[in-house]
Order: structure tokens, then C-alpha cells, then sequence
């Protein structure tokens, strides 16, 4: 399923999400995760995992997984559904790996600078952020508009 240019956009902006996946036995689990790729006209997102095991664990039991992301100021939203992948080793992952550590690099200097300006620091941040372990390939299956529209019959969903 492709993903239109607003929700390349909003994935490229904020980078992180929420990844929700379930056991075969139904048990939820939500966790944070770093998007290192959007490919929008293959309708695949690809995060790597840092270090949630319940994460690795239910997408080995249940492939199944969805991606939120909200934007509050600019008032848009979007659930990703779709089915995954998990990738460990080779040319591919080596690539993601050397990206993240470029990105996550970018964001350790641009919350240094805000710090600085503000004259603030919470004392964490991405240098602390353990090796990625895995790579999740999400092909996007279904897609809702978290946002509710003026016309009360438009459906906000889409679906392969």
C-alpha cells in the first residue's frame, strides 16, 4: 500500500514512533522506535529495535504490527498497519545500522544545542541508547487517518 507524500513527511519529520505488537495469546505491548527508513511508493517503514525483547518476541509469535505517529501541532495523525520482517545480519542491515548511528549523532548535537540555549540538561540522551539489535521491515497493509473529518461518512481507513 503506498503512503501519500503528508504521511512520507510527517514520518521523515519526527522519525520516532509508536510500535504496537501482541503475543499469539493476544498480550499488547507498545514501544517507541526510531523509523530509519520510509520508502512511501513500496509502502514499507523500516525501524531497528534498541532493546525491547517483548517487541522481538511478539513479532516471532505474531508478524502482525502497528505504527502510530501524531504530529499535535500540526494536527495530523496517522495509524500504519502491516506485516514484518526481521532482519539481523547482512548488507542491508549494516546500511540501517551506519544510518541510525549517523541520525541518532544529529539528534545527540541538535538536543545539546536546545540544552545549551535553554540552559537546561535532563542528563539523558541518544550517546547512552544501546546498539540496534534487529531491523523490522514493515510492508503497510492498512492505513487509518487518526484525525477525524468534518464529513461524518468518510471513512478514515484504507486497505490493500
Amino acid at each position: 500500500m503506498e503512503l501519500n507524500k503528508a504521511m512520507a513527511k510527517l514520518l521523515s519529520k519526527h522519525r520516532i514512533v509508536m510500535v504496537s505488537s501482541a503475543s499469539k495469546d493476544g498480550k499488547p505491548n507498545a514501544s517507541l522506535k526510531g523509523i530509519v527508513e520510509v520508502m512511501p511508493e513500496e509502502g514499507i517503514i523500516y525501524f531497528l529495535d534498541l532493546y525491547s525483547q517483548k517487541t522481538k518476541d511478539n513479532l516471532l509469535e505474531n508478524p502482525q504490527v502497528s505504527i502510530s505517529i501524531a504530529d499535535i501541532e500540526g494536527f495530523e495523525g496517522y495509524q500504519f498497519k502491516g506485516i514484518v520482517e526481521l532482519i539481523d545480519n547482512g548488507e542491508m542491515f549494516k546500511k540501517y545500522i551506519k544510518k541510525w548511528e549517523r541520525q541518532r549523532t544529529v539528534l545527540l548535537i541538535e538536543r545539546m544545542i536546545k540544552n545549551v540555549q535553554k540552559g537546561s540538561s535532563h542528563g539523558r540522551h541518544e550517546l547512552y541508547l544501546p546498539e540496534p539489535r534487529y531491523l523490522v521491515k514493515v510492508r503497510i497493509t492498512e492505513i487509518y487517518d487518526l484525525l477525524p473529518h468534518s464529513d461524518s461518512k468518510t471513512d478514515n481507513k484504507s486497505k490493500t
